[in-house]
């Protein structure tokens, strides 16, 4: 870790193992604006560069407006993976004048979509909906017309329990209602009773919620406010150890999953037996201080920004890429890049000897292998080459050749090249197409069905269950101006033969920039060579490659090398308001069962899936996603809201990492409170210049210094209202006399030190605030002509409560540096030597008659006491119940 001048933390480097000191890796570079609010934060450094820069911009309130807000407002931009609009008062339908947000926009480079939510809220500032619309392809519109995650309907009850819920999602390509929730609570209770879903899409698997088929009460609780059933996930049992954290949990028809943890409520392992299989599936997950081990087998181990992934292959050193979390202003975690670089290459080169593993590769392989013609010709770079793959649109001759679909991803690199050779005595006309494009889409959703031609690799395979892009449209339309593109088209004495890449999103859109045919010359009894150079993938999907030949004319293939360089980009995911994935928008790469899918998601939360669960586990309690409730009671709750509401039911403007108290823009300040942290530390010497003891210095530093890192997390909305506080004190400096300045933040500072002892959380501000109103209103100014004299002449019998340890200028026009109490004591000790005096010393009564308590004009009788305490002799006034004032004398 390496700061600033000021304390700041500027960059985080990191060295694995005992690898040389060369091998370290800089995580992190942070840069700061002159208020001291995080501005830059550069991720993955390699020398000059990054893998992504997150640019922070602020209102004049020092509320965020925008992570790489340029990048999220530009048109075509593709400066950064991801990037976020944050609007207050302007830009959306619904303004907020009272920090609420309004709306959203946000972009990644996966598919450069501009996407955006509004938002509107009720009177207590609860969430009630949030319309989405996104800016298509080519157009600056903003529209519903091709996909919609809108959340509508949103209602509560005067407890803030939520009693409805609609959301809009992409079943396939298709956007349609998901969920339209009712729920039923127990009579005088915040304990969910029932859920009911009228938009079941129980066969579309998109996480979201799915009715079960109970008539009764889906849900129960135990003593403790813990759920214990959730009929509609067939959960019939959940039990708890004594810090109402799941211990097991039964999921009927599905399995078990039990949970071990620290006295401190700590997750170390959790075991997983699924039952769906014929013999039991046990996976142990071993959670052992930021590292994660899954059978035993090292998973990642966490870092400041990420994780390190080990990579083993057999026969070579593990290697330990580094993966880095681009996460919004909540602290969701949206995109996951890497600094792993890998290339694979996928070969079709028709010998028998490989058949083995081309056909677990490509599709079409046998079916289309033949010995290779007469007059073929030598091929020096194939090595072996006695076989080719024979393709015509005649009879039962196969139109569609060797074939492969991949998923890539945004920033991936591809390159493409096939050998072909036809002879210049095939049949008269031959040339011409012979094969109808229904013919040809028969053939080619023949070559793509199953799972023949989905490879594993660089982003492992295509699932299986896709739809198929290809359709009448497609040939008519796409795959004909595909064909357009060749700058030979059309011409009359070439074979309609083809090398074919196609790429479609995720929603099976064509990407034509990442798409095109390459067709064979007109050049007969030649080997030619068919490519397409290194291409950057522009778009997240799934690239198909395939030979086709709709002639009559036999043209044969040979050597069809498909190679990936895989790029940075390995997860993106986009969220509903409370936190369910939106299926359809958000991506992985597949890269095969030994990749770790990231399982911190909403909030920096872990979700379990496992078991079809779909539970972010916070180390305090279980937040259910489809709902929006927790699982347990609030361990911190208040008399506002509901303990099972989730965020305060307003999850735009707070996050709970934690599970235990929401907290306002948590992910950002999680950075920010760096930036705050560490200006507390460079306001000491500003501080000092004014005049005032060095204790309101460490008194800001203390402030800042109660960051989510360093104490229990109480209420940052608290935690706000404490900096407001400081920050109008300080404001008001110029009016107070530098000696009362040191006198009210000492005071306060021990109100502070025993508030955290005591109880830490949000009255923290309360006894900060409550003690610079009583040292104000209690304080004698010790600077005033008619009360230092003496005290500068050695005669300490005056009032006022100070020390300095250097020279002072009192009004009266002395100077001296008498030391009231010496620097060296605190303020405990200054209280411990007083108390000491009054306990163990006879008093002299000063005022009033003896024995009585208060004076004829009814004030307290006041007492002098004196004593020593380790050597320095003190007078004490006080009265039968308050120490009025003490002081060292000589």
């Amino acid at each position: 870790l390496h700061y600033d001048a000021a304390g700041r933390l500027t960059s985080v480097k990191k060295r694995l193992n005992d690898a040389s000191a060369t091998l370290d890796k800089t995580i992190a570079v942070n840069t700061y604006d002159e208020l001291g609010q995080l501005k830059i934060k550069r991720l993955g450094i390699a020398g000059s560069s990054q893998l992504e820069t997150l640019t922070y911009d602020y209102n004049i309130r020092g509320w965020l407006t925008g992570i790489n807000k340029a990048y999220a407002s530009t048109a075509n931009s593709s400066a950064n993976w991801f990037g976020q609009t944050l609007a207050y008062d302007s830009g959306f339908t619904a303004l907020q004048y009272n920090g609420n947000i309004a709306g959203s926009t946000w972009k990644s480079k996966s598919d450069g979509i501009a996407r955006a939510y509004g938002y509107s809220y009720d009177k207590v500032n609860r969430l009630v909906s949030a319309p989405f619309s996104q800016q298509n392809s080519g157009s600056s519109n903003w529209t519903v017309d091709q996909e919609d995650f809108s959340v509508s309907n949103l209602g509560y009850d005067a407890n803030g329990n939520i009693m409805a819920m609609s959301q809009m999602g992409m079943v396939g390509t298709g956007k349609t209602m998901i969920d339209r929730l009712t729920y039923t609570y127990r009579a005088s209770s915040n304990k969910l009773a029932a859920v009911a879903d009228t938009a079941n899409t129980a066969s579309a698997k998109l996480g979201d919620f799915i009715n079960g088929t109970n008539s009764g009460d889906d849900y129960d609780y135990d003593a403790n406010g813990n759920l214990i059933k959730d009929l509609n996930k067939n959960i019939t049992v959940i039990t708890y150890n004594h810090l109402n954290l799941p211990d097991s949990i039964v999921i009927t028809g599905k399995g078990r999953i039990k949970y071990l943890y620290d006295a401190a409520g700590v997750k170390w392992r959790k075991i997983v037996t699924d039952k769906t299989t014929s013999t039991d599936k046990v996976t142990v997950t071993d959670y052992i201080g930021g590292f994660a081990y899954q059978n035993d087998t090292l998973q990642f181990l966490a870092h400041e920004e990420g994780r390190i992934r080990p990579i083993f292959k057999t026969g070579q050193a593990t290697q330990y890429p580094f993966d880095y979390f681009v996460k919004d202003h909540l602290g969701n975690v949206r995109m996951v890049l890497t600094d792993q670089t890998d290339f694979t290459m996928y070969a079709a080169t028709m010998e028998a000897p490989a058949a083995a593993t081309e056909t677990a590769l490509f599709s079409n392989i046998d079916n289309t292998r033949t010995d290779k013609p007469v007059g073929y010709p030598a091929d020096e770079s194939a090595g072996q080459n006695a076989s080719v793959a024979k393709l015509t649109a005649t009879g039962a001759g196969k139109k569609i050749g060797p074939s492969i679909v991949l998923r890539v991803m945004a920033g991936d690199t591809i390159q493409l090249s096939a050998k072909a050779f036809y002879k210049s005595n095939g049949p008269k006309d031959g040339k011409s197409a012979a094969a109808t494009a229904e013919n040809m889409v028969v053939d080619l959703v023949q070559a793509f069905s199953g799972n023949a031609g989905q490879a594993n690799g660089a982003h492992g395979e295509a699932a299986s269950d896709q739809l198929t892009p290809f359709n009448s449209n497609f040939y008519n339309n796409d795959y004909r101006r595909l064909k357009e593109k060749e700058p030979d088209q059309p011409n009359a004495d070439q074979p309609k033969a083809y090398l074919n890449f196609v790429l479609f999103d995720d929603e099976f859109k064509l990407v034509e920039e990442n798409s095109g045919v390459k067709q064979v010359k007109a050049t007969p009894d030649e080997l030619q060579t068919l490519g397409q150079d290194k291409m950057v993938i522009k778009k997240t999907g799934f690239l198909y490659a395939y030979t086709s030949n709709e002639s009559v004319e036999p043209v044969f293939f040979d050597n069809i090398i498909l190679g990936v360089n895989s790029g940075p980009l390995l997860e993106e995911t986009h969220y509903y308001p409370f936190g369910l994935t939106m299926a359809g928008i958000s991506s992985n790469a597949l890269k095969g069962t030994n990749y770790p899918i990231n399982r911190n998601k909403f909030n920096g939360i872990e979700l379990n899936s496992d078991l079809d669960l779909y539970s972010y586990e916070a180390h305090y309690r279980n937040l259910d996603p489809q709902l929006g409730r927790w699982w347990q009671i609030d361990p911190k709750p208040n008399d506002a809201v509901s303990p099972y509401a989730g965020m305060d039911n307003s999850p735009i403007r707070y996050s709970d990492f934690l599970g235990d108290t929401t907290i306002a823009g948590a992910g950002f300040w999680r950075n920010a409170w760096e930036g705050l942290k560490d200006g507390g530390r460079a306001t000491v010497s500003w501080v000092k210049s004014l005049g005032t003891a060095e204790g309101i210095g460490k008194t800001l530093d203390g402030m800042a210094a109660m960051s989510p890192f360093n104490v229990d997390e109480g209420s940052v909305g608290a935690r706000a209202q404490m900096i407001d506080n400081t920050v109008n004190y300080v404001a008001d400096i110029p009016n107070k006399t530098s000696d009362q300045i040191g006198h009210d933040v000492g005071y306060a500072t021990e109100k502070i030190a025993e508030t955290v002892v005591a109880t830490k959380g949000a009255s923290i501000v309360k006894n900060t605030v409550e003690g610079i109103q009583a040292a104000e209103a209690s304080y004698v100014n010790l600077a005033s002509p008619s009360r230092t004299a003496h005290i500068i002449t050695g005669d300490a019998t005056g009032g006022g409560h100070a020390w300095f340890g250097s020279s002072k200028s009192f009004l009266n026009g002395l100077t001296g540096k008498k030391s009231m109490f010496p620097m060296t004591w605190s303020n405990g000790k200054i209280m411990n030597g007083v108390s000491e005096v009054v306990t163990s010393n006879p008093w002299v009564q000063q005022t009033g008659r003896a024995g009585a308590m208060v004076t004829r004009s009814g004030q307290p009788v006041r007492f002098v006491t004196e004593g020593t305490y380790e050597g320095i002799k003190i007078r004490v006034i006080n009265t039968h119940s308050e120490i009025i004032t003490a002081f060292p004398i000589r």
